[in-house]
């Protein structure tokens, strides 16, 4: 049977710190990123959510893995452990797609697009 909702889905959180490495996301390729998310944003308003899923397929694609490089801290400059359940959504897309439902396939990866970019630029700061 297939799962047809998230609540049916094993959630696991993957452990990201690295202490002291620096980013590897350019700001260049975070804002080139970026701007494919906001193209399947906009396929997602426009109801086209087989190009919305394939826009933000590619930002993932093309951010890579290393967008949490940078440890994060928090406003007292602390470095934070960071929780990412982003693979959770790609893996939740990924089955939404198979089962033919493009619209939360789509919703999903572009979720998990942008807070992988708010991740990179948050690290992108590093800790000061």
């Amino acid at each position: 049977m297939k799962p047809r909702s998230m609540w049916m889905l094993t959630w696991t959180s993957s452990l990201l710190a690295c202490a002291g490495c620096a980013s590897q996301v350019s700001d260049a390729r975070t804002q080139a990123v970026a701007a494919r998310l906001s193209r399947g944003q906009a396929l997602i308003e426009q109801a086209d959510y087989k190009q919305a899923l394939a826009q933000c397929q590619a930002g993932i694609d093309e951010l890579g893995g290393d967008y949490a490089r940078a440890p994060i801290c928090n406003a007292a400059g602390r470095p934070l452990i960071l929780l990412d359940d982003t693979a959770q959504h790609l893996i939740l897309a990924g089955i939404l797609q198979r089962e033919g439902q493009l619209d939360g396939a789509a919703r999903s990866a572009c979720s998990a697009l942008h807070s992988r970019i708010s991740i990179a630029r948050t690290a992108a700061n590093g800790c000061r």
